[in-house]
């Protein structure tokens, strides 16, 4: 008898343990493949009993654990389904409702006149839940874990899973189920800063304050009339912003920053133009004790990244529009005189038109000491030396004046070895004396001449 009482004894702390014991230990999740614990599980709301070991739910019959709550719609479409299903198939397969919510707030809702056809007497519903989730982790209901009868995880589901032929399949005990597994981002939180997809995204637009990387840069190009679909320029200012997308982007690029082709409007100086140079003097009687200081606050990365490329001038207008609404600053292309560099013809040695394809775009380089030209109009010859040098060597616009039945392509060897310009240093006025053999003049004459115009919202435009 003694002995008796104290195998009583023993299961009652089994039990017990059994039931504590997962308030005590830390509870990791279980994935598909993983075998379910042994455990008690309590809440049991709709049956003569509050508590059952889980491992009667599945012994006898293949398990699937369905979690839910009373304002999810699909849930309680789910459980008509099953609580149905499982009616015409007496123990073929057993469900367990699981709910966070409490008893009474459950059968408020089943109790409502419009529930009325929401039956449960086939399922077994558990409220109050705070194990099961966190053994089986989820953000989006319902959540469906099918357990076999050897308690094995074979599969973590969604509701488009839920259907007659693979609860059936299921409950058969097939082997070779081929559903599609459910995995939520359980660190999504939808009122927070969306990262979760910052290295695969197809469109973004953003813009930061700099970042510590010393002086700043770009990344950016156009080829063949199409931009590239990446836009990047990091530490630079409002004004330089603008400028790289107008100078860029256009049908004649027009390379690093010249102040002669932008016009700001503003009663902000500080804020728009860069206290360097001719303009340090702002920097005077303000907030900023250096030029450093006056980076922090005023200069910026911009990236814009498009699914596909698009036409230059396009691409321009784009980043013209997400610089605008960021800066309250209205960009504006605009006719203003300016000293150019025209171009002309004359005569000068014979210079045949390229056979190669008038619809091809130009090819020019330079190497072994020779300016290489191919299938290029004197214009695509002018923009290329816009790219190679700045606003101190070549500050002037080119404006060409050649009739259009001479304005041809051709192919062209610029050769400067042995001569001193190429010891020295070449020279635009070098390119010039060249091309002038050519028949083309370069003077320098005031001209009506596309700039850019920056109107800060707080001016006077």
């Amino acid at each position: 008898m003694k002995a008796t009482k104290k195998n009583y004894l023993h299961l009652l702390i089994a039990i017990l343990f059994t039931i504590n014991g997962y308030g005590q230990q830390k509870i990791t999740e279980i994935k598909t493949g993983d075998p379910l614990p042994d455990m008690i599980l309590s809440g049991i709301m709709n049956r003569d009993i509050k508590q059952i070991n889980l491992k009667e739910l599945y012994k006898n019959a293949p398990l699937i654990i369905d979690f839910w709550f009373t304002s999810c719609v699909p849930c309680i479409k789910e459980m008509k389904f099953l609580d149905s299903l499982k009616a015409q198939h007496p123990g073929k397969f057993n469900v367990l409702m699981v709910t966070y919510q409490k008893e009474a707030e459950i059968k408020a809702f089943l109790n409502r006149p419009n529930n009325k056809d929401v039956k449960t007497s086939n399922l077994y519903l558990a409220n109050a839940d705070s194990i099961l989730k966190k053994m089986f982790p989820h953000k989006v209901a319902p959540h469906n874990v099918w357990i076999d009868k050897q308690g094995m995880v074979r599969a973590i589901t969604g509701t488009e899973e839920v259907t007659v032929t693979n609860v059936l399949r299921f409950a058969n005990q097939e082997t070779n189920l081929k559903m599609t597994q459910k995995k939520d981002i359980l660190n999504f939180e939808p009122m927070e800063e969306f990262h979760l997809m910052d290295t695969s995204f197809s469109y973004r637009s953003i813009i930061t304050p700099a970042i510590p990387t010393g002086s700043g840069g770009s990344l950016a190009g156009t080829s063949k009339g199409l931009a590239y679909n990446r836009f990047f320029q990091y530490n630079a200012s409002i004004s330089h912003l603008f400028w790289t997308a107008f100078s860029i982007y256009n049908k004649n690029p027009l390379g690093n920053y010249r102040e002669n082709l932008v016009e700001i409007h503003t009663k902000d100086s500080l804020r728009l133009l860069y206290p360097f140079g001719k303009h340090v003097g702002l920097l005077q009687h303000s907030p900023y004790k250096n030029l450093q200081e006056w980076n922090k606050d005023n200069t910026y990365c911009y990236a814009l990244t498009l699914p596909d490329r698009i036409p230059d001038t396009l691409f321009r207008d784009y980043l013209f529009s997400d610089l605008e609404r960021y800066f309250q600053v209205h960009p504006e292309i605009e006719k203003r005189e300016r000293l150019c560099t025209v171009v002309s013809k004359t005569k000068g040695e014979a210079l045949k038109a390229a056979e190669a394809n008038q619809g091809a775009y130009a090819k020019i380089k330079f190497t072994g000491g020779k300016l290489q030209i191919r299938n290029a109009k004197i214009q695509d010859v002018v923009n290329y030396f816009f790219t190679i040098y700045d606003n101190r060597t070549l500050n002037h616009p080119f404006v060409t004046e050649i009739p259009d039945s001479e304005q041809y392509r051709f192919d062209l060897d610029l050769d400067f070895n042995g001569s001193k310009a190429l010891d020295e240093g070449i020279s635009p006025e070098d390119y010039f004396q060249m091309l002038s053999r050519y028949g083309f003049r370069f003077e320098q004459k005031l001209r009506p001449y596309p700039i850019l115009v920056l109107y800060d919202y707080g001016s006077n435009q």
